[in-house]
């Protein structure tokens, strides 16, 4: 988790709240930041990931004021225009743009630290070493809107980079500036990304470095922000974090017009609904209106419409823009949680007398994973993250789209799905273990993936049976005598159906069916899926699903 290191005197300046060793030490823990060190001067926190807009001084320093109760509700967000235009043009390698003005600001040295460490912090958690994510921050009046992003050619363009006396190519940054190693997140495009303004002046290179034109210093009281990646969503939000740190030090936001997207930042609160009953339901609590109302108000959210009495009610809550955190009612309720104070809750023991015993299902399954280690079978345990290559193209399929689930913004082509299969990745392992004696017998209960429009985040999990082996001499028969013993060891009654999956080669391949429903498939495995993986000796696998029999 991100560590972040703050000056005591600022925090008591933003907080207006005189900050003892004891609130140090003892109740800002509460708010689930561990403390690292404390001295005289600073202290350092380790911050959750789940809460980024913590990650500045003046974001903690905001979180500490409503969990203290010194402040209440969205603060009012005034935008003014600022008639500064940005334009976008087509860059591949980093797509997503978004930007901000934050004028008449009053800079000092410690406002600068803050505001570099929010912007590295920001990098490594939600900007995943500026791969996702990158920020760009510089002084807007050493520049001349309207602003471009485009992308050039990296051996041809050049600009003076911060921290570097002479022009430099991009490539040439990339070989020998000290912050040149994040280019390499945009190897293989043929063009990178570059702001530039009206008159042809450089702002910055995305996600790598910013121009030595813009710099920001304690003279610098205008402020142009740019925010670039590869998911708009997330590059808003890191957009929100700053703007409103640095609307805590009295600046004030201005909006940029951004070609395809309108004036930004978007400042708006979201909403969500939430019922009491469900409050306490979690917590273990009897809160009624007022008090659930302070309380919700005292994290820093607003209510729409009016609040009452009712047990059942449903609440519909605004979230204020930098709280990027906020994804189900259950967040709602770790916050009421927090500000009510987790040593305030009273321990209790149920009221009913139990006796633990494990699940049937488990059971069932354990007794599964025995039996066919029983079988002289071992157990491996493979990543749930995949591609399309070794799922599909290897196995000799067409990409199951409409149930496949697929990363966002993989950090790489390796890990760009999730799998909805197990037996890929067995062959995977015969592939990478030739080495080792033979014959090889492997298993995998696995957890699988698939798209499904009637669960509430629209995936569903799926467990999987893939057993394979590989010898010099390996059949049909000997897969199915498989089956065969463990299915009547577990009571289960099963057929077996000719099919034309083309992982299996013809007349040695079947489906498995139980209760008139297909629930897995097994044979020998076709040559050409061999000569995909680079197996050099015959295998036997099957699949199956388990949840659909035991």
């Amino acid at each position: 988790m991100p560590v972040v290191e703050f000056n005591i005197k600022e925090l008591e300046k933003l907080t207006d709240k005189t900050l003892t060793k004891e609130i140090l030490e003892e109740k800002i823990p509460m708010l689930g930041c561990d403390i690292e060190h404390i001295d005289d001067e600073k202290v350092r926190y380790e911050v959750f990931p789940n809460r980024p807009d913590m990650l500045s001084q003046e974001g903690f320093a905001r979180a500490l004021k409503y969990f203290f109760g010194l402040d209440k509700g969205i603060p009012e967000y005034k935008t003014e225009k600022s008639g500064i235009k940005l334009n976008r043009e087509k860059v591949k390698a980093r797509p997503k743009i978004t930007a901000a003005a934050v004028k008449n600001i009053k800079l000092t040295d410690e406002i600068l630290r803050s505001l570099m460490q929010t912007q590295e912090k920001l990098h490594k958690t939600l900007g995943r070493e500026r791969r996702k994510l990158a920020i760009g921050i510089h002084d807007l009046d050493k520049v001349e809107p309207p602003f471009t992003y485009k992308a050039v050619k990296p051996n041809k363009f050049k600009f003076k980079p911060l921290n570097w006396n002479q022009e430099l190519t991009l490539k040439q940054i990339q070989e020998k500036h000290e912050k040149g190693k994040y280019a390499d997140i945009l190897e293989g495009n043929e063009k990178w990304p570059v702001i530039t303004d009206k008159n042809g002046q450089t702002l910055s290179f995305p996600p790598v470095i910013n121009s030595k034109t813009t710099e920001v210093t304690e003279n610098t009281e205008n402020l142009f922000i740019d925010v670039t990646g590869t998911d708009q969503e997330t590059i808003e939000r890191a957009l929100n974090i700053v703007v409103n740190s640095l609307r805590d030090r009295e600046g004030e936001i201005s909006t940029v017009e951004v070609e395809g997207l309108g004036e930004r930042p978007y400042l708006e609160p979201e909403e969500i609904t939430i019922d009491l009953e469900y409050v306490n339901e979690m917590l273990g609590t009897d809160f009624r209106g007022e008090k659930f109302k302070k309380y919700v108000e005292e994290m820093g959210y607003d209510f729409k419409g009016k609040i009452g009495m009712s047990y059942t009610e449903e609440k519909t809550i605004l979230i204020p823009p930098y709280r990027t955190d906020i994804m189900h009612p259950i967040d709602i309720v770790e916050d009421i949680a927090i500000r009510h104070g987790y040593d305030q809750f009273n321990t209790e023991l149920p009221t009913v007398a139990t006796t633990a015993k494990s699940n049937k299902e488990t059971d069932k399954k354990e007794k599964l994973k025995e039996l066919i280690i029983g079988y002289g079978y071992q157990e491996v345990k493979n990543m749930v993250l995949t591609n399309k290559q070794n799922q599909f193209t290897k196995m000799n399929k067409e990409p199951e789209q409409e149930t496949l689930v697929e990363l966002k913004n993989p950090l790489d082509k390796n890990h760009s799905i999730c799998r909805n299969k197990a037996l890929p990745q067995l062959l995977k392992n015969l592939s990478n273990n030739q080495h080792v004696s033979y014959p090889q017998k492997i298993f995998e209960l696995a957890k699988c993936l698939e798209l499904d429009e009637k669960s509430y985040n629209k995936v569903k999990a799926i467990e999987k049976l893939a057993i394979a082996k590989t010898d010099t001499q390996v059949n049909y028969n000997e897969i199915t005598a498989l089956l065969d013993s463990f299915m009547k060891n577990l009571g289960i009654g099963y057929e077996l159906k000719k099919t034309k999956d083309p992982t299996f080669m013809k007349g040695r391949r079947a489906a498995i069916i139980h209760q008139d429903k297909e629930i897995g498939r097994l044979g020998e495995i076709h040559p050409k899926v061999l000569n995909n993986w680079d197996i050099e000796k015959p295998v036997i696998a099957l699949e199956i699903e388990i949840d659909k029999f035991l």
